[in-house]
C-alpha cells in the first residue's frame, strides 16, 4: 500500500533520500559486509504521511526535515536488529543514527518535536523486547495491540499530526488526523503479517471514519486511495484464508 504513495511522492522522497545520504559524517565502506543500510525503511508509511500531507505547500521544506530525522530513527532501529558476527558494530552504528536526528532537529531549529521523536525510539525498543520473546500469534489482543502500536501505529499518528501542523489545521481536525493514522497504521501491519484480517479491517473502518469527518482537507482524495488499496489487500487476504 506505502508503494502507491511512494509513486506518488517520488520527488519528494528523492529529496528526502538525498538528505539522509548527505548527512553521513562517516565512512562506514569498511563495515559494509556487516551492517545493511535498508531502503525498504523507505516504505514506512508514518514519514511518507508527513510528505503527502505537505505536498506543494509552502511549508514543505519542514516537512522534507522532519521525515528525513523519522528516517534516521528508523535506520537506527533497524541497524540494532540485524543479526550478524560483530554486534558491537551494529549497536554504535545503530547509536549513531539515534543520535544523528537530535542532530538534525537542532540543526534546523525543529527540537519542539524532539521529546516525541525520542520517545518514538523507547517505544520501537520496548516492541522490540516483547517480539523478541513472543511470535505475534501467542500474544494476547491487548499485548498485540501494544506491539502494533509501538512498533508502527504510533509513529504513523505521530506523523499524521505533524503533517497537519505542517499545514497549520486547526486541533479539532489535527485530533482527527491523529485517530486516522494510528488507525491506518494498524491496519498495514496487520495487512503486512498476514493476520487477525478482521481485525484490520475494524482499523481500516475507524481510519475511513475519521477521514470521512474531516473538511477542506486537500490531500483527503490521496488518503482515500490508500485506503482502497488496502482494502483490497485485506479482502483478498480474507479470500485465501478462506481457501
Amino acid at each position: 500500500m506505502s508503494h502507491f504513495l511512494k509513486d506518488y511522492l517520488q520527488q519528494e522522497l528523492k529529496q528526502v533520500q538525498w538528505l539522509v545520504a548527505k548527512e553521513f559524517e562517516m565512512d562506514y565502506n569498511a563495515a559494509s559486509n556487516s551492517i545493511i543500510l535498508n531502503d525498504k525503511v523507505f516504505d514506512h508509511l508514518g514519514p511518507l504521511l508527513i510528505l503527502a500531507f505537505s505536498k506543494s505547500h509552502a511549508d514543505s521544506k519542514k516537512a522534507y526535515i522532519l521525515a528525513t530525522a523519522i528516517y534516521f530513527i528508523l535506520l537506527g532501529h533497524d541497524i540494532h536488529q540485524q543479526q550478524n558476527n560483530n554486534l558491537t558494530l551494529n549497536v554504535l552504528f545503530g547509536d549513531y543514527f539515534y543520535t544523528k536526528f537530535f542532530d538534525y532537529l537542532y540543526k534546523y531549529d525543529l527540537l519542539r518535536w524532539a521529546d516525541d521523536f525520542s520517545n518514538i525510539i523507547c517505544q520501537l525498543q520496548e516492541s522490540a523486547i516483547i517480539k523478541s520473546q513472543n511470535s505475534y500469534r501467542s500474544l494476547p489482543p491487548v499485548k498485540l495491540e501494544e506491539v502494533i502500536d509501538k512498533d508502527y501505529a504510533n509513529i504513523c499518528e505521530l506523523c499524521s499530526y505533524i503533517g497537519g501542523s505542517l499545514i497549520q489545521l486547526d486541533e479539532t481536525t489535527l485530533l482527527k488526523l491523529k485517530h486516522f493514522g494510528k488507525n491506518v497504521g494498524r491496519s498495514i501491519y496487520l495487512s503486512n503479517l498476514e493476520i487477525e484480517t478482521n481485525l484490520a479491517f475494524k482499523y481500516l473502518f475507524e481510519a475511513s471514519r475519521e477521514l470521512a469527518s474531516i473538511n477542506g482537507f486537500m490531500p483527503k482524495k490521496t488518503m482515500l486511495t490508500l485506503l482502497e488499496q488496502i482494502k483490497s489487500k485485506l479482502e483478498k487476504l480474507k479470500i485465501e484464508v478462506a481457501v
